[in-house]
């Protein structure tokens, strides 16, 4: 089974392949750097931030964000 690692779906039906976004192209819709990002999900997995970023689906190695998770963050971003 895949890891999920704070799922954006609250709670809601799993995306399909198809609503997953590469986190470049997370990084563009909400004006971030990919590196940003990364650093987000850094500071949320060790503890030391939980509510920084968007919410990101990890499938393996690779991470990626949905459309509502990206929608629902950018009202917070620079807040």
């Amino acid at each position: 089974m895949p890891e999920q690692e704070h799922a954006a779906t609250g709670g809601a039906a799993e995306p399909s392949i198809a609503d997953l976004l590469t986190e470049t192209e997370a990084a563009a819709i909400v004006g971030l750097t990919v590196g940003t990002l990364q650093t987000y999900r850094k500071l949320r997995k060790s503890g030391q931030s939980r509510h920084i970023g968007p919410d990101y689906i990890k499938l393996g190695a690779a991470v990626f964000y949905t459309r509502a998770a990206l929608e629902a963050y950018r009202p917070k971003a620079g807040a």
